[in-house]
Protein backbone atom coordinates (compact mmCIF):
# COMPACT_ATOMS: atom_id res chain seq x y z
CA UNK A 1 0.00 0.00 0.00
CA UNK A 2 1.13 3.40 -1.21
CA UNK A 3 1.98 5.47 2.07
CA UNK A 4 0.21 9.09 2.66
CA UNK A 5 3.48 10.78 2.11
CA UNK A 6 4.26 8.85 -1.06
CA UNK A 7 2.05 10.62 -3.08
CA UNK A 8 0.32 14.67 -3.74
CA UNK A 9 -3.60 15.33 -2.76
CA UNK A 10 -5.52 18.02 -3.67
CA UNK A 11 -8.42 19.48 -4.40
CA UNK A 12 -8.92 21.04 -7.99
CA UNK A 13 -11.54 21.89 -10.87
CA UNK A 14 -11.15 22.83 -14.38
CA UNK A 15 -10.95 26.45 -15.17
CA UNK A 16 -13.90 27.90 -17.39
CA UNK A 17 -11.68 29.13 -19.91
CA UNK A 18 -11.01 27.41 -23.71
CA UNK A 19 -7.99 26.60 -22.75
CA UNK A 20 -8.86 24.03 -19.56
CA UNK A 21 -7.68 20.95 -21.96
CA UNK A 22 -5.76 21.23 -25.29
CA UNK A 23 -5.45 18.57 -27.43
CA UNK A 24 -2.08 17.92 -29.52
CA UNK A 25 -2.29 18.87 -32.93
CA UNK A 26 0.63 16.34 -33.44
CA UNK A 27 -1.20 13.54 -31.98
CA UNK A 28 1.71 13.24 -29.19
CA UNK A 29 -1.00 14.27 -25.86
CA UNK A 30 -2.96 17.09 -24.27
CA UNK A 31 -2.92 19.90 -21.48
CA UNK A 32 -4.78 20.10 -18.49
CA UNK A 33 -4.80 23.47 -16.50
CA UNK A 34 -6.75 23.41 -12.98
CA UNK A 35 -7.56 25.56 -10.91
CA UNK A 36 -6.75 25.14 -7.43
CA UNK A 37 -7.48 27.13 -4.20
CA UNK A 38 -5.33 28.72 -2.12
CA UNK A 39 -5.86 26.28 0.76
CA UNK A 40 -4.15 23.43 -1.58
CA UNK A 41 -1.27 25.23 -2.48
CA UNK A 42 1.28 23.65 -0.26
CA UNK A 43 0.16 20.15 -2.25
CA UNK A 44 0.30 22.09 -5.38
CA UNK A 45 4.33 23.00 -4.88
CA UNK A 46 4.76 19.15 -4.20
CA UNK A 47 4.45 19.34 -8.14
CA UNK A 48 7.82 21.05 -8.60
CA UNK A 49 9.60 18.00 -7.28
CA UNK A 50 7.90 15.95 -10.40
CA UNK A 51 9.46 17.99 -13.21
CA UNK A 52 11.20 15.54 -15.86
CA UNK A 53 9.12 12.55 -13.95
CA UNK A 54 5.88 10.58 -15.16
CA UNK A 55 3.38 9.84 -12.78
CA UNK A 56 -0.22 8.86 -12.79
CA UNK A 57 -2.84 10.91 -11.95
CA UNK A 58 -6.41 10.17 -10.99
CA UNK A 59 -9.37 12.27 -10.85
CA UNK A 60 -12.15 11.51 -8.04
CA UNK A 61 -14.66 13.76 -8.35
CA UNK A 62 -16.34 15.38 -5.04
CA UNK A 63 -19.57 16.06 -3.58
CA UNK A 64 -19.75 19.58 -2.70
CA UNK A 65 -20.67 19.44 0.73
CA UNK A 66 -17.36 17.06 1.24
CA UNK A 67 -15.21 20.08 -0.19
CA UNK A 68 -17.08 22.65 1.52
CA UNK A 69 -15.98 21.01 4.74
CA UNK A 70 -12.34 20.21 3.65
CA UNK A 71 -12.14 23.83 2.73
CA UNK A 72 -13.54 25.07 6.33
CA UNK A 73 -11.41 22.67 7.99
CA UNK A 74 -8.65 23.87 6.15
CA UNK A 75 -9.48 27.74 6.65
CA UNK A 76 -10.18 27.19 10.63
CA UNK A 77 -6.66 25.08 10.80
CA UNK A 78 -4.68 27.93 9.26
CA UNK A 79 -6.32 30.75 11.57
CA UNK A 80 -5.18 28.28 14.75
CA UNK A 81 -1.70 28.53 13.75
CA UNK A 82 -1.52 32.09 13.01
CA UNK A 83 -3.20 32.54 16.56
CA UNK A 84 -0.58 30.40 18.15
CA UNK A 85 1.88 32.69 15.87
CA UNK A 86 0.97 35.46 17.31
CA UNK A 87 1.11 34.38 20.62
CA UNK A 88 4.45 32.97 20.64
CA UNK A 89 5.26 36.86 19.13
CA UNK A 90 4.15 38.40 22.36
Amino acid sequence: MIDEKDYIKFIASLPSIQSAILISGMKDGATVKLAVPQTEILEVLKLQRLGGEIFEVIIIPLDKKVINKKIKFLKDKENESSETDSIKDS
